[in-house]
């Protein structure tokens, strides 16, 4: 199987040895699901990044639909019932095998990104494409335990402890805990919302690849702030870009907009600490992008806990 060395290299800096047992091991994984769900022609998506991702066609209609297998360890369990609960706005689930780590959903057609809509409409334009989709990103669920509450993320943010300066990691760890006091709202998040994870479906935006976590729906907002990766302005082409995106956000989501900066800045500062772990140098983009952020004015003013004040 040939596939992307910027993946394989991935697989083997996140999981080490057992990511290469797991990279041996991937073809006869796809030949066996290809006999038990029917399906040929597997095309290897090219930009792999985390998971193994390819388009197939199944032998009961000649239709394609999209094969999807993770590094053994990381269940697909909640991803797949993310997309099941919200069938308003995310793609369909066809087949699940937990003992696989593998699913298979629909295919999106023409499948033009909301990455590619930016490209050629302007960011304004996709951030309220984007917000039409978050507005259907609002449903409660019932305690389970599937799901992670977005405060169990706090503790990832020691990553930065060493590479980000003091005040701005003390302040994600106050605001994070702030933001995350009140349960009362709290819905099913997506937790990963960006360009390239909103997908075009004939006439419609199609939602894949959820993190899946309950908490305030307005860190739905926060992804969006430092996306797409690596597309980004600097200086104060980014500040007026951000400032500007929180304005469409808080008009079309009637969302406080200090609220929409404070998630903004602790979701870009998490996704640092993530990349901190693993990948050195986006993380470094984050931390100028957080930095941003916190530079166009006050973000929350006290915690609860304590009754001083973050900045």
């Amino acid at each position: 199987m040939n596939l992307p060395q910027s993946f394989v290299a991935n697989i083997q800096a996140i999981y080490g040895r057992d990511g290469e047992t797991w990279l041996t091991g991937l073809s006869k994984r796809v030949e066996s699901l290809a006999v038990v769900w029917n399906f040929r022609d597997v095309r290897i998506a090219p930009n792999l990044t985390f998971n193994f991702i390819a388009t197939v066609t199944r032998n009961a209609d000649d239709e394609t639909a999209v094969l999807k297998i993770c590094p053994t360890g990381r269940s697909l369990q909640p991803e797949v019932q993310w997309l099941e609960h919200y069938t308003n706005a995310a793609v369909t689930v066809f087949a699940l095998d937990q003992n696989q780590d593998a699913f298979l959903m629909e295919y999106c057609q023409p499948g033009t990104s909301l990455k590619d809509f930016l490209d050629q409409h302007g960011d304004e334009a996709a951030t309220r494409q984007l917000c039409g989709v978050m507005k259907k990103l609002r449903k409660k669920h019932g305690q389970d335990s599937s799901f992670r509450h977005l405060s169990e993320l706090i503790p990832d943010l020691q990553s930065l402890k060493r590479i980000a300066r003091p005040r701005l990691f003390s302040k994600a760890q106050g605001l994070f805990s702030e933001l995350t006091s009140d349960r009362s709202g709290d819905v099913l998040l997506h937790g990963d919302l960006h360009h390239d994870n909103i997908l075009l479906h004939h006439t419609d935006w199609k939602v894949i690849d959820p993190h899946g976590y309950t908490g305030d729906p307005v860190a739905e907002t926060g992804v969006l702030m430092y996306n797409p990766v690596g597309s980004l302005p600097t200086g104060a082409a980014l500040a007026s870009l951000i400032d500007k995106r929180i304005g469409v956000l808080s008009e079309e989501l009637e969302y406080d907009r200090k609220r929409i900066q404070a998630w903004g800045f602790c979701m870009t500062m998490l996704s640092a600490a993530w990349n901190a772990e693993d990948f050195g140098s986006q993380a470094k983009v984050e931390l100028e992008i957080a930095r941003a952020i916190d530079n166009l004015g006050a973000l929350l003013l006290l915690l609860l806990a304590t009754g001083q004040s973050t900045l």
